[in-house]
């Protein structure tokens, strides 16, 4: 699942826009994350920037607006 702020397009027509983006993603060794990076890695994608929290509330936080 990707979740975003409220303002950023739908990513519907294109999962390769997000290689541009910051992705806040679970840290090295979670389910999620290998899943997520499995799929990144299929599309040919390499993402720019990343950003590792350990809980879900973490990223949720970081896409609210303020």
């Amino acid at each position: 699942m990707l979740i975003t702020d409220t303002v950023h397009p739908p990513i519907a027509s294109s999962i390769k826009e997000i290689q541009t983006r910051t992705l806040l993603v679970f840290h090295s060794g979670c389910a999620y994350r290998e899943k997520f990076e499995q799929g990144l890695y299929q599309e040919k994608m390499i993402p720019n920037k990343k950003m590792e929290f350990g809980t879900i509330d973490g990223i949720i936080g970081c896409v609210q607006l303020v």
